[in-house]
């Protein structure tokens, strides 16, 4: 999850049940490089890829926020 700020991280957690930990690298960003707008999914992607990779076959989604209300859901597969 991109990281838009505390109020996004914690409204997307709640909204879809995720446990802690489960957004802990978009946390790990928002803390290290603040709100990029949606570009900050890719930061949070490049520390997941690099640092925290799932096993293989493990679902994922990928989403992002940009400025006014836009935003872009994508499912993956690792």
């Amino acid at each position: 999850m991109h990281s838009g700020g505390p109020k996004v991280l914690q409204a997307t957690a709640s909204a879809l049940g995720l446990e802690d930990g489960q957004l802990s690298a978009s946390w790990d960003c928002l803390r290290r490089t603040g709100n990029l707008s949606s570009a900050s999914v890719l930061v949070v992607l490049e520390v997941v890829r690099n640092n925290r990779r799932p096993a293989p076959g493990t679902l994922g989604l990928l989403a992002a926020m940009g400025p006014g209300f836009c935003s872009e859901w994508v499912a993956l597969e690792w």
